[in-house]
């Protein structure tokens, strides 16, 4: 159940307050009526990333230019598909607090670097052609 402060609480009940927005949220009804919410910082920042996150894989799905994911363009259209479902896993995972920012920031740093890499036609030819025993040669210990 959510506890509804008034101003005056912060000055006399200021323990309380804190604790509740510690372990989850306090409302502080101000004098005007404004309703303000008191949580945690982390709270607060993950709620800011989802949202990020959000905005821009749908903006990204209905059109990859003038994005900042404008590199998922180098990819065809299966690995496409499977980076928004993995994005949107993320951002799933993320809301959830079993991912934070930096792992989200490793999903996304991982399909653009390999994107950036099918970029370029020459390492596109050697990421995607088939490899075979003749490709290898067996080289002596270094002296």
């Amino acid at each position: 159940m959510t506890v509804i402060y008034s101003a005056s609480d912060l000055k006399n009940r200021r323990v309380e307050v804190l604790e509740a927005a510690n372990k989850s949220q306090a409302i502080v009804r101000a004098v005007d009526g404004t309703a303000l919410e008191m949580t945690r910082l982390d709270e607060v920042e993950r709620a800011r990333a989802v949202a990020h996150w959000c905005l821009l894989l749908h903006r990204s799905q209905e059109s990859a230019a003038g994005s900042r994911l404008m590199w998922l363009s180098h990819l065809d259209v299966d690995d496409q598909a499977q980076c928004l479902r993995e994005l949107w896993d993320g951002v799933e995972a993320l809301n959830a607090g079993a991912l934070d920012q930096a792992q989200m920031d490793d999903i996304v740093n991982g399909w653009r670097v390999a994107a950036i890499s099918l970029a370029d036609d020459r390492r596109r030819g050697v990421l995607l052609s088939d490899v075979s025993e003749g490709d290898f040669i067996e080289v002596g210990r270094p002296k």
